[in-house]
């Protein structure tokens, strides 16, 4: 038996435990175990506070990894003070709650900043995408998305963030789902544009993208990517994302590109992915004339 303590939790992961509702094991990593609750809810356990989500708790690690500890037919039980997973014992007794909403109204405010920081992220993207042509992994770009990084994800964030209905809705059904992996290349593009209009796009436009992203997610992709893209859809994001904006609105130039390059580095294409969306975004909102009151 391994026994470890839960130490800090989104608010979604803390609700699930104070509810001791049913779960199974879902996903088996080294650092992230995900479970799935009411069918299609997600909970992650982390090892790294770099892992931490909107539906994650982080434990102390005190063993190799997971899949040294858990196999996926392990039964998940839950009391008052402990979640078990096979062998592994977790004590929920004491658990911080970590808001995984940023403060939104005080990145606004600076938001102009992020338009003079695209070079230092598109550069960072450039370094990821040049080192994984290096690697004899498959290729996990749809073609919808193209090669580049740059042309086609501008004219694709430039149509989601466009405030029309049906230009959202048919970029939405095109890109939901489309790649490979548990979070599909198109979902983390989105993801990262979605994070981008809340710093830099009027509220009406920002509300209606994250309302058609809402009703145009079900049944269209995993069920990870879908609680990734519902949680960026109310504003809430993972803990490296975080660091970017605080950086960001602190001017702190290599905190950002230390950041920016964690967020990168996640998975063989999601990070990038989703940081590109970001820059596309950001990118349009750039070119945009600024209107009385934005």
């Amino acid at each position: 038996m391994i026994r470890v303590q839960a130490i800090q939790a989104a608010k979604s992961a803390r609700d699930w435990l104070m509810s001791r509702a049913d779960a199974r094991i879902l996903h088996v990593f080294d650092r992230v175990l995900n479970l799935s609750y009411q069918d299609s809810r997600i909970l992650s356990i982390v090892t790294s506070k770099e892992d931490m989500g909107p539906f994650s708790f982080l434990v102390v690690q005190e063993f190799p990894g997971f899949r040294d500890v858990v196999s996926c037919d392990d039964r998940v039980r839950i009391t008052e003070d402990l979640l078990s997973i096979g062998s592994l014992k977790v004590d929920i007794e004491r658990i911080e709650v970590w808001d995984a909403r940023p403060e939104w109204g005080k990145i606004r405010e600076g938001g102009h900043y992020f338009r003079l920081i695209l070079p230092e992220l598109q550069e960072v993207i450039k370094h990821f995408r040049q080192e994984r042509l290096k690697t004899s992994m498959p290729k996990d770009v749809p073609d919808i998305l193209g090669d580049d990084g740059s042309g086609r994800q501008v004219y694709l964030a430039r149509e989601l963030i466009s405030g029309d209905t049906d230009r959202i809705r048919v970029v939405l059904k095109n890109i939901l789902g489309c790649g490979q992996g548990l979070t599909p290349s198109g979902d983390d593009f989105l993801l990262g544009v979605l994070l981008a209009g809340y710093i830099l796009l009027p509220y009406p436009g920002l509300d209606r993208l994250c309302e058609l992203v809402q009703e145009e997610l079900p049944g269209r992709t995993t069920m990870l990517s879908t609680a990734w893209l519902e949680a960026a859809a109310e504003g809430e994001c993972s803990y490296v994302w975080h660091e970017l904006f605080t950086a960001t609105k602190n001017r702190q130039k290599e905190a950002i590109r230390q950041a920016a390059r964690k967020i990168a580095g996640k998975g063989h294409t999601s990070g990038v992915e989703a940081l590109s969306g970001f820059c596309a975004a950001a990118q349009i909102a750039a070119a945009r004339p600024r209107r009385a009151g934005e």
